[in-house]
């Protein structure tokens, strides 16, 4: 019988997780890409197992197709969980696997390989079977434990190697802490396997990555209207060489008077005003706010600089109606 009481739980807090997560705007750069892929292949694999577990348990009331395929959901899941791990690893020390097609398949093979016996479980029974007792491991189930030590084996290495990559000690601690949790949780799972625990460890170890590395707040500016200076910087720095973007910068003139004027609280209203109109008229742009009254806008490589520059004009010739007061600026384009 497997004891699933521990997952509800965790399947509570990694959905409040997850709602705040996809509740505010995201840089798109690769490792928050693979951050959401890793929170929704882990939802995806707890709500499988919770299912899955309780269908086992009561195997008698269920088809066996219906036992076949949750549990094969399960393993799928289960192989491309620790590969994701491995790949946030990856991203954030700045590992460019993607620009050599041949590794990038290689590091990929064992996941692969993996879903592909889960593909062919229902006939050749590798990984498990169903059979009048219920559910049964297969000859060569452990094939899942060793695919999950190699990816969390090859993440540690890497990053044992190319720690120091990471500036901040906070960064490398909660990497290092992700990537144990996980090990951690491989190795519970071997001693308990009736109980379903992995799963408390893995959303210990997302948790410990939303700490360093994929809390939004931290790319946001203007309550969330624009990405900030450091957002910036880190999607400039990751796809520098690949950039097809057009790019329109403006600026407030007298930035500083302005403040003096309209009082610092006033301003920044105004300045949010700005973000906001610009994130709704330029949808297809990312919109940057670089401090003291500068905003950038990066668009598609169609973009019409000039129409949007004369839009940009239009609407800055009106007042910014804030709480207490019109705004009126005045901006220039770079």
């Amino acid at each position: 019988m497997w004891n699933i009481s521990y997952a509800y739980p965790t399947l509570f807090i990694l959905a409040c997780l997850m709602a705040f997560y996809f509740s505010l705007p995201r840089l798109p750069i690769r490792r928050n890409r693979v951050f959401v892929y890793l929170m929704l292949v882990e939802a995806m694999v707890l709500v499988c197992d919770i299912f899955s577990s309780w269908a086992d348990n009561h195997h008698p009331d269920f088809p066996m197709f219906i036992l076949y395929i949750s549990n094969g959901l399960y393993f799928a899941g289960f192989f491309a969980r620790t590969e994701i791990v491995y790949s946030f690893n990856e991203a954030v020390l700045g590992i460019k696997i993607r620009e050599n097609p041949v590794l990038c398949v290689l590091a990929r093979i064992p996941m692969f390989l993996g879903v592909i016996a889960v593909f062919l479980n229902p006939i050749n029974h590798w990984l498990f079977y169903i059979d009048e007792t219920g559910y049964n491991n297969g000859p060569y189930y452990d094939v899942i434990y060793i695919v999950a030590f190699f990816y969390i084996g090859v993440a540690l290495s890497i990053f044992i190697i190319l720690r120091k990559r990471l500036l901040r000690r906070r960064f490398r601690y909660c990497l290092l802490l992700c990537d144990l949790l996980i090990l951690a949780g491989l190795i519970f799972r071997i001693i308990f396997p009736t109980y379903l625990l992995m799963h408390t460890f893995c959303l210990g170890a997302i948790l410990s990555l939303s700490v360093a590395f994929n809390n939004p707040e931290t790319h946001l500016e203007l309550h969330g209207t624009a990405f900030n200076g450091k957002a910036l910087r880190d999607y400039v720095e990751e796809n520098e060489g690949r950039l097809t973007h057009r790019c329109l910068g403006l600026t407030v003139f007298k930035y500083y008077d302005m403040r003096d004027v309209y009082g610092t609280t006033q301003m920044d209203n105004g300045l949010f005003k700005v973000g906001q109109y610009l994130a709704t008229t330029f949808s297809k742009c990312m919109v940057f706010y670089n401090r003291k009254g500068r905003f950038v806008l990066l668009g598609p490589a169609d973009m019409d600089l000039e129409a949007a520059a004369k839009e940009i004009e239009r609407r800055f010739k009106l007042p910014w109606e804030t709480d207490n007061a019109n705004i009126y600026i005045n901006v220039g384009f770079v």
